[in-house]
């Protein structure tokens, strides 16, 4: 909520759970519409980051890490 609040400029944490939600929908919406699959269904996913949690540069690392192994066909372990 942070993140938004800062870069919407909201300073009610309230407004910017309302804003998270929304898009959450649309987005939700638009992979079931295009792609016919379930937006929660985290077996549709390769990687999830928490963004809450990490920095966007620690983010940016493990994405390229994975995408490596990906490429590769490497299991990471």
């Amino acid at each position: 909520m942070k993140v938004v609040m800062e870069r919407r400029r909201i300073e009610m944490e309230k407004e910017a759970e309302e804003v998270v939600l929304g898009s959450a929908k649309r987005r939700s919406a638009y992979i079931k519409d295009n792609y016919g699959i379930d937006w929660d269904d985290y077996t549709n996913y390769h990687l999830t980051i928490n963004t809450g949690k990490t920095s966007e540069e620690m983010a940016a690392r493990l994405i390229e890490q994975a995408a490596r192994h990906v490429d590769t066909g490497e299991s990471g372990t």
